[in-house]
């Protein structure tokens, strides 16, 4: 609660008692308060709240110029809306002469404020919740369908009746009878469209994959058979090769061998051989 200054408060305040924030109240809700100063001194403002966790005032304080006015803005912080709680919170302007001299020390001049040069003025906190009283009441709807006024519920039998009148034309031109109900084609299911026929083409795409994975795997065998007979067949020639080099290399060094004798190895061997057939001779 707040004291209550004992001066008329000096400063015109719009609104004057009630300070009202519009829903929905999910998000900020800005209300502005208006102090006009009418008279030729300088005035210092101060405003308070019940609730300062609630509500964030800008400026919370200042001072208004003679002949001039200071908008306050107080804006309501997001909560959840509750119609069964009334709003208790209450703000308070409490305004200051200000002596020539004195506007450096603000501070000094509200400490040292006395009850009987202090002014201030109370507002009551007004929540209208707008739409959110609609959504979160519904008592208030029931009501208001309830008990219809007598020319709107006149206007009411009224289109049944012409509903009424038109439906059976309607069911005529659609050549359907007014005591059977519409039939709504139903829907095929999905056994059915995906059946026998795309149970079998699915068969026959995996018996294909089938056939092209067996055609590949015997390709690939004939192929590693080719070249290992094209190995073997060419190592064949490479040893025959080698083998006919190797035998070429043999006469070559036995011819070598031959020539390499001394003559006198052949004077010696021509003698043994005349030797011999001279005793058969004789």
């Amino acid at each position: 609660t707040f004291d209550i200054g004992m001066p008329t408060q000096i400063l015109q305040i719009k609104p004057e008692l009630e300070l009202t924030f519009r829903g929905p109240f999910d998000k900020v809700v800005t209300s502005t308060l208006r102090l006009r100063n009418p008279g030729s001194d300088v005035v210092a403002f101060k405003v308070k709240t019940t609730a300062p966790k609630r509500y964030c005032v800008r400026p919370n304080s200042g001072l208004v110029q003679p002949n001039s006015e200071v908008e306050v803005a107080v804006m309501l912080q997001p909560f959840e809306y509750d119609p069964a709680e009334k709003a208790r919170h209450k703000f308070m302007v409490q305004s200051l002469l200000v002596k020539s001299g004195a506007v450096e020390s603000l501070d000094e001049l509200w400490k040292s404020a006395t009850a009987e040069t202090l002014m201030d003025s109370k507002l009551k906190v007004v929540l209208d919740p707008g739409t959110d009283q609609a959504r979160a009441d519904p008592t208030n709807q029931s009501t208001a369908t309830s008990t219809p006024s007598p020319a709107g519920e006149k206007q009411n039998q009224q289109q049944q009746q012409q509903a009424a009148a038109k439906q059976p034309q309607k069911q005529q031109q659609d050549g359907s009878s007014p005591t059977a109900p519409r039939k709504e084609p139903s829907a095929p299911s999905a056994a059915a469209a995906g059946s026998p026929d795309s149970l079998r083409s699915l068969q026959s795409e995996i018996q294909r994959l089938k056939d092209d994975n067996a055609r590949l795997q015997e390709q690939e065998l004939r192929l590693r058979k080719l070249a290992m007979r094209d190995t073997k067949s060419s190592d064949l020639q490479q040893q025959q090769q080698q083998s006919e080099a190797s035998m070429g290399q043999m006469q070559q060094q036995q011819q070598q061998s031959v020539l390499a004798l001394p003559p006198v190895l052949f004077l010696v061997l021509a003698l043994v051989l005349g030797l011999i057939v001279g005793k058969f001779i004789l």
